[in-house]
C-alpha cells in the first residue's frame, strides 16, 4: 500500500537506481497519472523526463473493458485477441476505435509536448505508469518505445497484476515493480491517496505552464 503517486514513485526509483546507465536513459510516464509517478522517478534518479501517451481500445459495449491498446504509431497496437474473439468483435469496429483513440493520442502529444519530439534512439526507456491491471496500456506504449527507437525497455510500476506481469515480462526487456498481489481489482485500492490527475498537472511536472 502507498499513500500517494509520489511515495510510490521515490520506493520505485530505489529498485530502479542499480540498472541504469543516467547518461543514455530517459524516464517517460504514461500519463496522466504515470507521469506523476514517473516525475519522482526522474527527479530522484537525476534522469530527463518525458511522456509516452498510449490509450486502451474499449470493448463496444463496455467502456471500461480494455480489448487492447495503442500509441501513436499503428504498429504499437496491442490487441488481447482472446477477448476480442470471445466478444465477436469484428475488424471494421476495431479500426474505427484504433483510429479514434489515435487521434487522442495526437491530442495529447501535442497538449502536453508541444512541438518537442521524444528522442529514444539508441537509449534505455524506463516506461512508468502508477499501476497496471490488464498490461494493455503499457503494452503498447512499450511497443512505441520501441519503435522510437529505444535499444532497451524497461516497464515500471509500483503495483501490477499478476496478468499482467506475465504479459510484460514477454514485451519489455525487464519489468520493476514494488507489489504484485494475487488480489488485484483496481490501481486505486493500493492507494490511500489516488485523485484524478488533471492535464495541468500534466504540464506542470514536464516543465510546462500555460504562459510559457
Amino acid at each position: 500500500m502507498f499513500f500517494d503517486r509520489q511515495e510510490a514513485g521515490r520506493k520505485l526509483a530505489c529498485k530502479i537506481k542499480g540498472v541504469v546507465n543516467k547518461e543514455k536513459a530517459v524516464v517517460l510516464g504514461i500519463p496522466r497519472g504515470g507521469v506523476m509517478v514517473a516525475s519522482e522517478i526522474a527527479s530522484n534518479l537525476g534522469l530527463p523526463l518525458g511522456i509516452l501517451v498510449a490509450k486502451k481500445l474499449a470493448a463496444p459495449q463496455d467502456s471500461e473493458l480494455a480489448i487492447g491498446a495503442v500509441s501513436l504509431h499503428p504498429d504499437s497496437i496491442f490487441l488481447n485477441q482472446e477477448l476480442v474473439a470471445s466478444l465477436g468483435i469484428n475488424k471494421a469496429y476495431l479500426e474505427q476505435e484504433k483510429k479514434f483513440k489515435m487521434a487522442e493520442v495526437k491530442r495529447r502529444e501535442r497538449e502536453y509536448l508541444g512541438e518537442k519530439k521524444i528522442d529514444l534512439l539508441g537509449k534505455k526507456a524506463i516506461v512508468v505508469d502508477d499501476g497496471v491491471a490488464t498490461g494493455a496500456t503499457m503494452a503498447a506504449a512499450i511497443r512505441q518505445a520501441r519503435l522510437l527507437g529505444a535499444r532497451k525497455v524497461i516497464a515500471a510500476t509500483p503495483v501490477i497484476s499478476r496478468e499482467a506481469l506475465k504479459l510484460l515480462q514477454e514485451e519489455a526487456d525487464q519489468v520493476i515493480y514494488e507489489e504484485a498481489p494475487l488480489a488485484f481489482w483496481s490501481v486505486s485500492q493500493f492507494y490511500h491517496h489516488f485523485p484524478q490527475v488533471n492535464d495541468e498537472q500534466v504540464k506542470e511536472a514536464l516543465g510546462y505552464n500555460r504562459n510559457s
